[in-house]
């Protein structure tokens, strides 16, 4: 199962430091050893679960309070678009290797990185950093903390149920 780890250190953005910020990582066990960043990237965030798409849906309305765009639930499209440069929903591929896939968002509030990790054969890491760049971003960022972090687990342990990690 999923479990809550430390900021991989080996993580391209390990190193990105901010005043204010958030930051966490789950520790996700592979069973199909072929799978390369890309693919468990793909596979985590091609199709969010019914009851994720209901709180990013919620999200959105928080979003909206605070003045800030509300997003697509998409965070993936296809794999092969899967490449530096490409776009996916509210996300852009911003590095793309064998081993580590970054997605970013930019807004005038924050700026969010999502991490795919490979750790070892066995297990990657999914991880998230948010650059909170305005008051009212760090005072969302408390409110759907907690939303943000089971959405996590949940969505990696159904695809882990799934059987497609």
């Amino acid at each position: 199962m999923v479990r809550e780890i430390n900021f991989p250190q080996s993580s391209a953005l390990y190193n990105k430091k901010f005043q204010y910020s958030f930051r966490d990582a789950y520790l996700v066990p592979i069973q199909d050893k072929n799978l390369d960043a890309s693919h468990v990237y793909y596979e985590v965030f091609s199709s969010l679960p019914k009851p994720v798409s209901s709180l990013m849906n919620l999200r959105n309305s928080i979003a909206e309070f605070f003045g800030f765009e509300a997003s697509s639930a998409e965070m993936c499209g296809e794999l092969e678009n899967i490449v530096v440069g490409h776009k996916a929903g509210f996300l852009t591929f911003e590095s793309v290797s064998l081993t580590e896939v970054i997605a970013t968002a930019d807004e005038d509030n924050m700026q969010i990185w999502i991490s795919v990790l490979e750790i070892s054969t066995k297990e990657y890491a999914v991880s998230t950093l948010v650059h909170l760049k305005t008051k009212s971003s760090r005072w969302y960022m408390k409110i759907i903390q907690p939303f943000h972090k089971w959405v996590a687990k949940y969505t990696i342990n159904q695809k882990i149920k799934q059987n497609r990690l």
